[in-house]
């Protein structure tokens, strides 16, 4: 197309080699654009700060990030390898139904807590926590959180009320994917998991999520999001 264009309007004619050779001459690479909001966060300086402050201040206390994500039966397509003329066909299901998944990552050891819950409200947000408050049973607890609503909700704000050692900071809006490290975690999952494949029933996606996760230790979960050695054991799985 480009070769056409520069034909039609300048009457100039080159060779695919020496077209690409003088792209990348000049700097470009093909790749695609990112999606980026247009809104800031004004607050994103003062939470960022109340984040380290509240780090700074309980240096040894569990640093618990978390997210959520949905693995659905229809398949996510990715680009592969396929013999010319023979390309793929992958399954989609009539009526498609998802997992949610709940997870918790302690960057400060690499533990790794995740449930799989049959919906995502606030409620299954409040039994995560609850499990959490059993396997953390000593000093403050700090949680980093995005700014969802089941995370602000009143029951959620009550049941944190009435577990103090839990003590929230939210992250900066609109910056998951720099601040939050669970966000690599969803994005190893589903490119071991979802892409290019299809899932009989809900079943199916959980003993996936599961058999990924089972074979993952600290070191790994450090090793993705870029964090500190741990010095941790194994995920843990709760089905709500």
């Amino acid at each position: 197309m480009l070769q056409a264009h520069l034909a039609d309007r300048a009457g100039c004619s080159l060779s695919i080699t020496t077209l690409t050779r003088l792209i990348d001459d000049a700097g470009f690479v093909w790749c695609r654009p990112k999606l980026a909001l247009k809104q800031d966060d004004p607050l994103a300086e003062q939470r960022a700060r109340a984040i380290a402050e509240a780090i700074a201040e309980h240096p040894m206390a569990p640093r618990l990030f978390e997210d959520e994500c949905e693995m659905h039966q229809v398949p996510v397509i990715r680009g592969q390898y396929q013999k010319r003329m023979e390309q793929r066909t992958i399954a989609t299901p009539g009526n498609s139904c998802r997992q949610p998944i709940f997870g918790f990552l302690n960057t400060l050891t690499g533990q790794w807590h995740y449930w799989m819950p049959q919906r995502k409200r606030s409620v299954e947000f409040v039994a995560c926590l609850h499990e959490l408050h059993q396997v953390y049973t000593e000093g403050p607890i700090l949680l980093f959180l995005d700014n969802a609503s089941i995370h602000k909700s009143k029951l959620t704000l009550r049941w944190l009320e009435n577990h103090p050692r839990f003590i929230v900071r939210y992250l900066p809006a609109y910056s998951g994917h720099q601040t939050n490290p669970v966000e690599k975690i969803w994005w190893a999952l589903k490119n071991d998991c979802a892409a290019n494949r299809m899932y009989e029933c809900r079943h199916a996606i959980q003993d996936a999520i599961a058999g990924h996760f089972a074979w993952m230790k600290p070191e790994h979960f450090i090793k993705l999001t870029n964090r500190t050695k741990p010095n941790s054991n194994k995920p843990v799985r709760v089905a709500i």
